[in-house]
């Protein structure tokens, strides 16, 4: 089970945790902090057609700080919108700034999400820094390892199979770069598969096309998979290599772009 960081306020905007043993990997400390109430208004716009009747895309759309239109964001550093502050996390001599990451129910939640990449694990103590003082950390989760590009793991697999024991299930890898990443992935859910009881009654099993790559496999990537997924963010990302957390490149992610019409097409008729 992964380990839970207690903070407690020691000084103004600062927090320390205490681990009861250091952690000498690299792992992702997850941070939920409380939001207050209307604190990502600033960070947020409202999206408007310039004219009726033009293409919804970056260019066609005027973005407003207040109303009419609809509300998008929060993207904090982007067209003059304000930066939220810079979070820290101190532990065992290394700094490590975190980096926020939006699913769109903050407010829902009242939660803000950070996430502190600590390349060289956590020591005994971990000192949490926030800026502004209305922020304040309500729960934070050590996520060991740190994610990368791994093949699955059976005990995931396993729970996936035990679901599709009573009910039909698509199973879908993402960030598949080659046919040969995919058939890897694919072998282990089957050979899973044959060991759980009861056995599947229906398994579907899919792709993501995220990595470009792909698309100058289709054929042989067709012959071995039941489905694939298209997904525009990390696609339109690498495609036009433009960071998506860079915002001063996010009028390049139009998904009515040429380039990005002629992909889908060729993807159609793969």
């Amino acid at each position: 089970m992964s380990p839970t960081l207690h903070f407690r306020p020691i000084a103004p905007g600062v927090f320390r945790a205490r681990l009861a043993r250091s952690v000498r990997r690299a792992v992702l400390v997850e941070v939920g902090l409380a939001l207050p109430r209307g604190y990502l208004a600033r960070y947020c716009r409202y999206a408007r057609r310039r004219a009726p009747g033009l293409t919804p895309t970056f260019l066609h759309t005027l973005y407003a700080e207040t109303p009419p239109g609809l509300k998008v964001g929060p993207w904090p550093g982007w067209r003059g919108i304000p930066a939220l502050p810079e979070l820290t996390l101190e532990t065992g001599g290394e700094r490590v700034t975190g980096r926020y990451y939006f699913l769109g129910d903050e407010e829902a939640a009242g939660e803000l999400r950070v996430m502190f990449p600590c390349e060289t694990g956590l020591a005994g103590d971990v000192t949490l820094r926030l800026p502004d003082r209305r922020l304040r950390p309500v729960r934070a989760q050590v996520q060991a390892p740190l994610p990368g590009r791994a093949a699955p793991r059976p005990v995931q697999l396993r729970a996936a199979l035990r679901v599709a024991a009573d009910h039909p299930i698509r199973v879908m890898f993402p960030m598949v770069a080659t046919v040969g990443e995919f058939r890897i992935a694919k072998s282990l859910l089957q050979a899973e598969a044959k060991r759980v009881r009861p056995s599947p009654e229906q398994l579907t099993i899919g792709t993501m096309l995220e990595i470009p790559a792909l698309m100058w496999q289709l054929p042989e990537l067709l012959k071995e998979t039941d489905f694939i997924s298209v997904g525009s963010n990390d696609l339109m990302q690498f495609l036009f290599a433009a960071d998506r957390g860079t915002p001063s490149l996010y009028e390049r992610y139009d998904l009515l772009s040429q380039p990005m019409l002629d992909l889908l097409d060729q993807l159609v008729t793969g």
